[in-house]
């Protein structure tokens, strides 16, 4: 699939993914619908019958084609961004078919023993260029499988913000918010 194409998949799911944020009530957020749509292409490969057809439906591709998508985007992510994903599992908890959809995912994904919380951390740190200090789900000795990406990218602008009261703003932030960033 050629890379616009599948920029065009993924701005789709943005929109929709950050509408449903905003639905439930998130009014400010950040979240990486890259992320989270790279993870759903993995998951669904796990998938069968009406719930992968459900799936390829939100991917907004065919299962196969999204697993192809998502590997092509871990091998090769855009120079500017750092992209990792790993599964963590505990073989004796996931079972033999979620085992044989481990031994499926691409070379890229990082695999093996659910770590400790501060592997995860390190993980996180290690995958954002140290943007994302601790993993933000909690891993513990109970947990049975983690499916995770992190994306990170660091922007330097020509003209820098400068963080102001989020009242000096006026209109509907200003009460939202205490503080934003302005570039006046």
């Amino acid at each position: 699939m050629p890379a616009d194409a599948g920029a065009a998949v993924v701005a789709r799911y943005a929109r929709r993914f950050h509408a449903a944020a905003l639905a439930a009530g998130l009014r400010h957020h950040v979240a990486s619908p890259l992320g989270a749509w790279i993870v759903l292409a993995l998951a669904a490969d796990a998938l069968d019958g009406p719930a992968r057809d459900d799936a390829a439906a939100v991917l907004g591709l065919p299962v196969e084609d999204a697993v192809a998508t998502a590997a092509a985007l871990l091998a090769e992510p855009p120079e500017v961004v750092a992209a990792a994903v790993a599964c963590w599992a505990d073989p004796a908890g996931v079972g033999e078919r979620l085992g044989a959809w481990i031994g499926r995912l691409p070379g890229t994904v990082d695999t093996g023993p659910v770590p400790t919380a501060a592997e995860a951390d390190r993980w996180a740190a290690m995958h954002t260029d140290g943007l994302i200090e601790a993993f933000p789900v909690a891993v513990d000795p109970t947990t049975v499988l983690v499916l995770a990406s992190a994306l990170a990218t660091r922007v330097a602008w020509e003209e820098p913000f400068a963080l102001v009261e989020a009242a000096a703003l006026g209109g509907p932030w200003a009460t939202g918010l205490a503080h934003a960033l302005t570039r006046r």
